[in-house]
Formats: C-alpha cells, sequence, structure tokens
C-alpha cells in the first residue's frame, strides 16, 4: 500500500490517475520532455487512491489529471443505466472527499481507503487538452546500487593497501551498511565485516595462549602487561573490549586469593611457622602487583606471635656442601636419570661426618629410592597394558608443556604407547610420561607396600607435579623441602635449554617421517645425528631405547598396492581374492612406457637391497613386463646377453627374467579372458646405491590382464616372504606404535589458502618469480572448500594447498578454472616433493566455467581411498574480476565442483 511519505520522498507518484511506486512504473508513463519552466498555479490535496473517473462531461476535481476518452461503442440501454448509477455514485463519493479536506485519510464511498498528500506540480500539457495546470511525475529516482558499489570498491582498495588496519577496514564496510544497507553489496559488506571479527578473534586466542603459562603460575603482572601491548594493536571496541577483560580478570584474581593468602600467613605468623609466612609472601610477590606486598607486610606486622619462632641455627659448612650436592641430585632425578641421582647421593652421604647432616642424608635417600623405583616401575607398566583397554596419560608434548590423552590402547612396545581418541591416534613417548600417571599405575600394581603412597608422592613433587602429589595421602608428610623442589621442577620445564629444544625438534621430525617408505631413510639419519650430535641431552638420554630401535629402519619395505601408483589403462581392483593394479587393455609396443605401475622408497647407501614384485596373469605372455628404475640397468629385451640403462621415464625398458612357470605360453593356447588367474613373485634385481634417498621402480605392459599386488624390498632376505609371514610382517607393522597414527590422518575439512598482495600482471610466473614467494605471503586462511572469494582484490596471487582424500579408489578427473591464469599441480602421494601438474587455465574463465579451454580438464587419474594425496593450485590476477576454484568428478561420475572441505585437509600455518 502507498502511503503519504512515500509520494513526499519521491518513492511514489500518480499518473494519469494512477499510482505507482518508483520500482514498478511502467517505462511508458514517462512524462515527455517539459517546456521552459513557468510559475504553476498553486494547489493542494491532490489524491494518491485509485478513485474512478466521472463519466466525461463532468467537471474534473482540482488536481486530478483526467482520464483519456474511452473508445466509442455503441452501448445498450442496461449499460447506459448502470453507467448512470456508477456515476452518480462516483460523484457522490468524489464530493464527500473534496468537503472532508485535511491530509488524513478517509473512507470513500465504496469501501476504499482514501488518502491525499500535498506536493508541488510541474507544468505538463498532456495531448487534446488546453492550457492549464496539471502535475507531471517526478524523475525517477535511481537505486542506490551504483554508489553503493563505488562506496564498496573504495573499501576494497583500503584493505588492498592497508592489509593489517583492520580498524580502518571494519570501518570502510560498515559506512557501506550503514549508507546503503539495502543494496546488494551490503550484506557483502556484512561478510567482511565478520572476516575481520574473526581475525580479531584469531589473535585474541593467540594472546590468550601466550597468557597461559603466566596466568596458571600467578605471574598476573606479566599478563596485565602482555595484554596491554596487545590492547594498543587495534584502537576499536571489538578488540579493546575483551582486552580490557582479560586485564581485568588477571586483576581480579589476583584481589580474590591475597585476602586467602594473607589470613594464611597470619595464622602462620601466631603459630611462629616463618617457613609458611614466606612461602604465602612469596606467592604475592611473584604477582608482581605493585602494592599487594606492602599490604601483606603491613597486615603481618600487626600479628602477634602466640610463641616465638624456634631461631635457625647457623649453617655448617657440611651442611652447606650437602645443599648444593642436594641440589645436583634432584636435577639429576628431575631429568629421570635415577641411577645417576641415587649414586651421587650415596657418594655424598658416605663423605659426610656431622651426625644431623649425616642422618638428613639418610633419610633423603631413602625417599629418592622409592620416588625412583615408583618413576621406573609405573612407567615400565604401560608395556603390560591390554589392547583396547581404557587409559588416561598425563604427559610432556612436543612444546613441552603438560598435556593429556584419554582413549582406548592400540598398542605399545615399551618405547611408545598409541592411545585411540575417536579417529585419532596419539602416541606418546614413555620416557616423556607424566609424574601422575607413572605414579598412578604403581599403585595399582597388584604387589603393594606401605610406602607405595610416599613413593608416588615424592616422585610428583620432584617431577614439578605439584597438584598430583596433593591428592596423595601420606603420613608423615613430606619434608617441607620438597615443595621447593616441585617449584623449581615445574621452572625448569618453561625454560627449556636451546640445545634440550632441539634435540626434540629433531626426534618429531623423524617421527613424522620414519612410517613413510619415501622419507625412512631421511628419517633414520635424524635419529642417528640425535645419538651422536644430542646424545648428552636429557631428552636423548631418557628416550635412548625408543631412538636407537629406530636407527635399524629403512632396510626392508613390504609394498601393498595401496602404496603403489598407476598410470594408463591400469585400474584397482580384486583380482582372484588379490587386491592390485591390473592392465585393462592390450597395446602396441610403442605406448608401453605410457603404461605402468610404479613404486618408491628411500635407500640407505651402500646398501644391497633385493626385490621381488607379486605379479599375476593367466600366461607367460600376459605375465609378460618390462622395468625402468633409479640408476638401474637390466637385459635388453632384444638381446638378453646385453645390459642397458633403463633409466625412469626413458625410451628404453629392460626385460624381466621369469622363473619356471607351468603355464600356456601364450594366451591364444588357451581359453578364458586375459586376467590374472595366477599370482608369482617375480625378483628383479636392484643395484647397491652409492647415495641414500628416494628410488623409484617401474612395471611396464602392454598386455591386458598383466597385474602388480605388492612388492618387497629388503636388505634382511634373500627369498619372498611365504604368505604366512607376510600376513605376519603385515600385523606386527599395524602394531608398531606410530604406524596406525601415520595413515589415519583423514579429511580436517579445509584447504589453506596464501596470497600475495601489489603484485602486477596476470600470468602465474608473476607470482612465483616474485621474492617474496612462497615464503612471505600477505596473509593466509583456512577455506573451507577448494575455492577462493570471488572478486576479491587486484595484482596479488594466490596458492591453495593441502590434502585431497579420496573417498573411493578409482580414477578421478580434475578441473580448475580462474581469472586470470591458474595451475593445478598433485602429487603421487602426501609429499609435495613428487607434485606434477595436471591441469591448467591459460587465461581468464568464469567462476564455473569448467571447460572453456581444454587445459582446465586433468587426464584421469587413479587415486586409493584411505591415502591423501598432496594438492596445490597456483593463480594470478591481474586487474578486473578474479577468482580460483577446483573441482573433480569421482569414478562413479558424481562431480564436486567445487571439491568440499570434507575431501580436503589444510597444510599448517608456518
Amino acid at each position: 500500500m502507498l502511503r503519504e511519505d512515500d509520494f513526499e520522498r519521491g518513492q511514489a507518484h500518480t499518473f494519469e490517475n494512477r499510482s505507482f511506486c518508483i520500482q514498478c512504473r511502467p517505462l511508458a508513463t514517462l512524462p515527455p520532455p517539459a517546456p521552459p519552466p513557468t510559475t504553476p498555479k498553486p494547489f493542494k490535496h491532490v489524491s494518491s487512491t485509485r478513485i474512478p473517473r466521472p463519466p466525461s462531461g463532468h467537471m474534473t476535481p482540482p488536481g486530478e489529471m483526467p482520464l483519456p476518452p474511452a473508445p466509442s461503442a455503441p452501448a445498450s440501454r442496461g449499460s447506459l443505466v448502470a453507467g448512470v448509477v456508477i456515476a452518480v455514485i462516483v460523484v457522490l463519493g468524489a464530493g464527500f472527499a473534496m468537503m472532508s479536506g485535511g491530509n488524513k485519510g478517509s473512507r470513500g464511498g465504496d469501501g476504499m481507503d482514501v488518502r491525499v498528500v500535498d506536493r508541488d506540480p510541474k507544468p505538463y500539457q498532456p495531448q487534446g487538452r488546453g492550457p492549464g495546470p496539471d502535475v507531471s511525475p517526478p524523475p525517477v529516482t535511481p537505486t542506490n546500487e551504483d554508489p553503493a558499489k563505488k562506496a564498496y570498491s573504495k573499501a576494497v582498495e583500503f584493505r588492498q593497501f592497508n592489509p593489517n588496519d583492520l580498524v580502518g577496514q571494519f570501518k570502510a564496510f560498515d559506512e557501506v551498511i550503514q549508507l546503503y544497507g539495502t543494496s546488494g553489496v551490503a550484506d557483502i559488506a556484512r561478510r567482511e565485516i565478520m572476516a575481520i571479527r574473526k581475525r580479531f578473534t584469531d589473535e585474541l586466542g593467540q594472546v590468550s595462549e601466550q597468557a597461559r603459562i603466566p596466568m596458571g603460575s600467578e605471574e598476573f603482572q606479566a599478563v596485565i602487561d602482555l595484554w596491554t601491548r596487545a590492547k594498543s594493536r587495534y584502537g576499536h571496541a571489538e578488540w579493546t573490549g575483551p582486552a580490557d577483560d582479560k586485564i581485568r580478570e588477571a586483576n581480579d584474581m589476583a584481589a580474590s586469593r591475597f585476602g586467602t593468602l594473607r589470613a594464611k600467613a597470619a595464622e602462620a605468623r601466631k603459630l611462629g611457622d616463618a617457613n609458611e609466612v614466606k612461602k604465602q609472601r612469596d606467592r604475592v610477590t611473584r604477582w608482581g602487583l605493585p602494592g599487594y606486598v606492602d599490604e601483606f607486610d603491613k597486615a603481618l606486622a600487626e600479628v602477634t606471635p602466640d610463641k616465638p619462632g624456634k631461631p635457625t641455627p647457623p649453617s655448617s659448612k657440611e651442611a652447606d656442601v650437602y645443599g648444593g650436592a642436594w641440589k645436583e641430585v634432584i636435577a639429576l632425578a628431575t631429568r629421570r636419570e635415577y641411577d645417576a641421582a641415587l649414586a651421587l647421593l650415596q657418594k655424598t652421604s658416605d663423605a659426610l661426618k656431622e651426625k644431623d647432616v649425616k642422618a638428613e642424608a639418610a633419610r633423603d635417600l631413602e625417599d629418592l629410592a622409592l620416588a625412583c623405583r615408583a618413576g621406573t616401575e609405573g612407567r615400565a607398566l604401560l608395556s603390560k597394558i591390554a589392547k583396547g583397554q581404557k587409559l588416561s596419560i598425563s604427559y610432556v608434548d612436543d612444546a613441552w608443556a603438560r598435556a593429556g590423552v584419554e582413549g582406548t590402547v592400540s598398542c605399545a612396545d615399551g618405547q611408545r604407547v598409541e592411545i585411540k581418541r575417536g579417529e585419532e591416534a596419539v602416541v606418546v613417548l614413555v620416557g616423556e610420561i607424566g609424574a601422575a600417571t607413572a605414579a598412578e599405575l604403581f599403585r595399582g600394581r597388584a604387589t603393594k607396600l606401605p610406602t607405595d603412597a610416599r613413593a608416588a608422592a615424592l616422585l610428583c613433587m620432584i617431577e614439578g607435579d605439584t597438584e598430583a602429589a596433593k591428592k596423595i595421602a601420606v603420613n608423615p608428610a613430606l619434608p617441607e623441602k620438597y615443595a621447593g623442589v616441585a617449584a623449581e621442577a615445574a621452572e625448569g620445564l618453561k625454560a627449556v635449554p636451546p640445545k634440550e629444544d632441539e634435540a626434540r625438534k629433531v626426534f618429531v621430525e623423524a617421527e613424522g617421517s620414519y612410517f613413510d617408505p619415501l622419507r625412512t631413510a631421511d628419517a633414520v639419519k635424524l635419529y642417528k645425528s640425535l645419538l651422536a650430535e644430542f646424545g648428552a641431552t636429557a631428552f636423548v638420554r631418557r628416550n635412548k631405547g625408543a631412538i636407537t630401535g629406530r636407527t635399524e629402519g629403512g632396510k626392508e619395505y613390504v609394498l601393498s598396492s595401496a602404496d603403489m601408483s598407476a598410470t594408463g589403462f591400469f585400474k584397482l581392483g580384486k583380482h582372484n581374492g588379490v587386491e592390485g593394479w591390473m592392465s585393462t587393455k592390450d597395446q602396441e609396443m610403442a605406448q608401453l612406457k605410457d603404461n605402468y605401475v610404479q613404486f618408491d622408497f628411500s635407500a640407505l647407501a651402500d646398501t644391497d637391497y633385493r626385490l621381488w614384485v607379486n605379479v599375476g596373469g593367466c600366461c607367460q605372455e600376459v605375465l609378460t613386463f618390462y622395468v625402468q628404475g633409479t640408476d638401474l640397468s637390466a637385459p635388453n629385451p632384444k638381446k638378453l646377453s646385453e645390459t642397458i640403462a633403463v633409466p625412469i621415464g626413458g625410451e628404453l625398458a629392460g626385460g624381466v627374467k621369469m622363473p619356471y612357470l607351468s603355464l600356456k605360453k601364450k594366451h591364444s593356447d588357451h581359453t578364458g579372458p586375459k586376467e590374472p588367474d595366477k599370482w608369482e613373485w617375480v625378483p628383479v634385481p636392484l643395484p647397491k646405491y652409492a647415495a641414500a634417498g628416494v628410488k623409484s621402480v617401474r612395471l611396464l605392459t602392454i598386455q591386458k590382464g598383466f597385474s602388480v599386488a605388492g612388492a618387497v624390498i629388503s636388505a634382511l632376505r634373500t627369498g619372498p616372504p611365504k604368505e604366512k609371514e607376510l600376513a605376519e610382517m603385515e600385523r606386527a607393522k599395524a602394531e608398531t606404535p606410530g604406524y596406525l597414527a601415520s595413515r589415519s590422518s583423514g579429511p580436517a575439512g579445509g584447504i589453506l589458502r596464501e596470497w600475495w598482495l601489489d603484485i602486477q600482471g596476470g600470468d602465474v610466473s608473476n607470482l612465483t618469480s616474485n621474492p617474496s614467494y612462497p615464503d612471505k605471503p600477505s596473509g593466509s586462511k583456512v577455506e573451507d572448500k577448494f575455492a577462493a572469494p570471488v572478486d576479491w582484490a587486484d595484482n596479488y596471487g594466490t596458492r591453495m594447498r593441502g590434502w585431497v582424500h579420496p573417498p573411493v579408489t578409482g580414477n578421478y578427473i580434475f578441473w580448475i578454472t580462474t581469472d586470470d591464469q591458474g595451475e593445478l599441480w598433485l602429487s603421487a602421494d602426501d609429499t609435495p616433493e613428487r607434485k606434477q601438474r595436471i591441469a591448467s587455465c591459460p587465461s581468464y574463465a568464469g567462476p564455473t566455467e569448467w571447460q572453456k579451454h581444454a587445459q582446465q580438464q586433468s587426464a584421469p587419474i587413479a587415486l586409493v581411498a584411505g591415502k591423501r594425496y598432496y594438492v596445490e593450485a597456483l593463480h594470478k590476477e591481474g586487474v578486473g574480476g578474479d577468482h580460483v576454484a577446483v573441482g573433480w568428478q569421482l569414478p562413479d561420475g558424481k562431480q564436486e565442483r567445487p571439491i568440499p572441505g570434507n575431501r580436503l585437509s589444510p597444510v599448517k600455518k608456518k
């Protein structure tokens, strides 16, 4: 319904007795060009309703535009009478409306809502009328889309040139919303605001993580200083507000705890317990907040002790010597060097002469022996926990922080224990198991002793876990000095020596590579370097068994078809009960190099490896295959007495000598399809590699039905494994802590997008040749699908990378669409080093224009379910529109364009 204020604001008008809103006005109602301006005659009360015009000959009410003459037609008597009646009713209604006057609506005789509005007319000369005042419709008011788009473009330009000024960006996009809230771009601006708020939230989370440790240790001033510095980063309420809350929280926590600590100290002073008073004062001092220590001292000065405290006798020289030795002993015990700690304390005790000091050393030696026993036996019990048992473990994680995991035990080997938590597998080093878990296991063993509780509490105190120690009832109480021991141990966990930190980082890198056949040799090298270069660190000493056991890796690989890749006409499937790659088409010899199965492994230098491949066929002809490999020489198929070099991807391929097979020589000698009815282990000679690193073997064929199910590369055996032995090897591998964890990384729901701003040009080479690429992106974000925002900026480059997880085994087809140029890269496994370009977009294509250029589509690529593959898209934008997206087609023909997040995992941000 149109109202008075719609006409007053120019959002509605009347033409030829009809009313229109500004959006619905027909083009035909536009007036002809107006004559030169004249002074219009004033009038009032133009109706905005659709009151019918009186019949011809009736006077038109002032301000109303007359209807054009009705077309002449013979009228019947009935219609004439009806017309007269209607005319009378209309005249009466119009007269009533004119008499009522005013600007308020009233009811006409026909029940319609009648409203009038004042407005100034423009002179208008209608056709077929004499001169006189009339009303022309107001000019059409343009929509606010154009200025809104300009304002939005201005905001985007500000963001481009001020990528770190979040407050300015917030203000710019908020201005678009405030001025043009109903426009289409306002919704886009709102999403930009949400992205800025998300960045605020992420950065606040980072500051909170930095404040976590000092907050936990009651270093309140350090927390306040941290948040105060952070607060100055952005002058926006959505940033400063949470920062103020955190500052207030630290101050409030100190204020709430001060009264309790002051009361405890006052009570201790009354009892003459100077140590307790000092303990509480030290705690308040650690806060670093001005005024609290003075108030604490003032309150205690007003407390009168009930009895004077026992004066502390002067320390003897031998007591001082023992005190220094005790600190060394505890440092060794904290690092879990139990034997060394006990030996040093025993040696120190034997040399003491003073009765009191010697007695103290004897008690300490007894307590230390209890604690060491609890630590050793408790951690050893982890290897005896049954598979599937529920367990909660505390441990020191890779960032030197106390952590915990709760789940079911997958496997344990005395050096590591693997815990399954939902879909995630977590591997914990026995040497890093926390004191709380070791103490709990120790106390839960079948054989119990009266001293178990004391032993468990002492272990927790020595390793700095005061909270766990408090939960264990001990009688008599532990000596007061263990409180200091616990505090120092906790502080030691925060201030990790650089050499210790470096040793752990090397170990983490080795663990991440060990179960990958392409990186096992590199991992072995890292394990050996830990023993040689970091052997003196506490981390290596307490985890020496876990490290040493893996220095023997890299000497044998058992690969299944899932560990291989294939191209050409090979397809993965089950044949005669065996999972393997089968060639599905006969080919000419010229096509040999394009139809193969390949597997890769990392070899140690100067090591004698043997290779057996498990291949299948129905006759000797179908089982015929050829070989290429790294540094490999093989018999010339045309002259078997001659050896030729057959590198990967070359024009030549070596022949393979087949063992004796009781099979027909040619396929024409028997009936049935070409398929792997018979499986055989066939030896393929390998060279002794001079240099360690990744080596490849490629099996090529032109025969339909030739199949490959597995391979064994070994420096430990002289023949292929039997079926039962192979199953046992697979079982043992699956029960090695860390193996399943390395294989269980499923989709994480997104892919990392990185961008580089202020790079001219529309070619990918403009990005890859820029000095900032690839290590210094302007920003990054994890996208929830394989697509970047559309029309995001100008003169920038994009890299989107992570892993794609095929849901089923089979052939996949990929597409990429970009504006301007783009490239799509895919690896044969999860390592970026093996990536190859599979598709490209040579020039711009629309966001959903997947087949504008032939290069946008890849060839069919065989992928295996349960594995992940590294994928990377590069994109360069000059000016104008911009986007990048990647899609694929599943083996069943279903298309996902773009690829959704539930098929993807992002590379972690640096």
